[in-house]
């Protein structure tokens, strides 16, 4: 486990990293309370920024402040990306580092535009550039007068992250390695500089200094990744990503920790199973939560060490493989629906709880079956409203990055 100062008041003085299970006791976490940006979405762009419909903010941002809240009454300790970012930004070096890396990225923007962006960003305060950063700007906010009769004010010259609510696919850490991905998709690849920054606020990550841990940046999102325990992770190949992407991040983990064994399952290509998250999740070491129509049938391909070189050393059905990782008996609920129940509410985030405990979860409140199910298991259910937050196809789990759990 990684421990470092945090200099910050609003959070606390060190910030630990370690993250052994999808189970044990949450301490840290990070989210992100989303606001202005969810205002550009609209049912002309909702399906290009990833969301099935334009959500209600107000309402959404309603949402989150409960889920929030649970989190806390609960004991675990929420940083909020934009706090952790407005410090990173006090930071002169880290402004221009960001300006300069947007800039990198709007090559072929034409030049008054160009330059009346750096302007609007360099002259903002942290707090201002942050809001940019995430709330996005369109060519309204920009003095380009010589261009703005031809240009859509409504046009973006830095896109919105309405995605920037699910955290867990931009950052996730596995043992004590952190994990900074790039996104899959072009309407989230902001949130991976905004990440950046952040991770560098919580000093885990100095590009000056040298550190005592690793840092990878895989082309794999952490919401096909769930961490077994510490001597087996599995990673989803789907639609998020691609068969070199993920055996290159086995390949990472298992280099920075050699006694790591990685599952690798391929999960249909389809956007309701666009994380291997939102099929399986595990509410205790013995316990999974899984979408009986999918999982059951999927195959496992494991990797470890073997001389020296990282190999694929067994293939089989996924649910043994998981059970043998896992080093016990693997109970997987049954949500006893109908076919229409199990598909409505896996559409609906339903297996995508996130564990507070063991057998203690957070879920959408409207995943009736899927609730009732966990409960004769044992579990308790902390429900939530979703149903603003989940038309952009997430649930508790995808809202939260675990930064440090404590060993099951």
């Amino acid at each position: 486990m990684l421990t470092v100062d945090f200099a910050r008041s609003e959070t606390p003085t060190t910030c630990s990293f370690g993250v052994t299970s999808e189970v044990g006791l949450l301490r840290r976490v990070l989210i992100h309370t989303p606001g202005a940006e969810l205002d550009h979405l609209q049912p002309g762009n909702a399906l290009d920024m990833l969301f099935d419909d334009s959500p209600a903010p107000a309402r959404a941002a309603d949402e989150h402040r409960a889920f929030e809240a649970l989190l806390h009454e609960s004991g675990v300790d929420a940083v909020q990306v934009k706090v952790a970012l407005q410090a990173a930004l006090a930071s002169a070096a880290a402004r221009h580092a960001v300006i300069r890396a947007i800039e990198a990225g709007h090559a072929t923007m034409p030049g008054s535009v160009d330059m009346a962006l750096r302007e609007l960003l360099s002259y903002a305060s942290p707090a201002q550039l942050a809001d940019l950063l995430i709330h996005g700007v369109t060519m309204r906010q920009l003095d380009i007068a010589d261009v703005s009769d031809w240009i859509d004010p409504n046009e973006f010259a830095l896109r919105p992250l309405p995605n920037q609510v699910f955290t867990r696919d931009s950052s996730f850490v596995v043992g004590d390695t952190i994990c900074l991905p790039s996104m899959a998709k072009s309407a989230r690849t902001g949130e991976a500089l905004v990440i950046e920054a952040v991770y560098r606020a919580l000093q885990a990550v100095d590009p000056i200094e040298s550190c005592d841990h690793e840092v990878l940046h895989p082309d794999v999102e952490g919401g096909d990744v769930l961490v077994v325990n510490d001597r087996t992770v599995v990673i989803g190949q789907g639609e998020r990503n691609s068969p070199s992407a993920v055996l290159h991040l086995a390949e990472a983990l298992i280099c920075q920790q050699p006694d790591l064994t990685v599952v690798v399952t391929k999960i249909p290509r389809v956007r309701s199973a666009m994380h291997l998250d939102t099929v399986m999740t595990f509410v205790d070491e013995d316990l999974l939560l899984a979408y009986e129509p999918v999982v059951p049938h999927l195959q496992a391909y494991t990797f470890a060490r073997r001389g020296g070189q990282v190999r694929c050393v067994d293939s089989g059905p996924l649910l043994p493989t998981l059970a043998a990782g896992a080093g016990t008996e693997l109970e997987v609920i049954e949500t006893k629906g109908s076919p229409a129940t199990m598909a409505r509410e896996q559409w609906n985030d339903a297996y995508n709880v996130l564990c507070l405990r063991p057998r203690t979860v957070i879920a959408y409140a409207r995943n009736h079956a899927t609730n009732d199910a966990l409960a004769r298991h044992g579990v308790d259910v902390l429900a939530i409203d979703g149903n603003e937050l989940g038309r952009g196809r997430g649930g508790p789990r995808c809202m939260s990055a675990p930064l440090l759990r404590d060993h099951p």
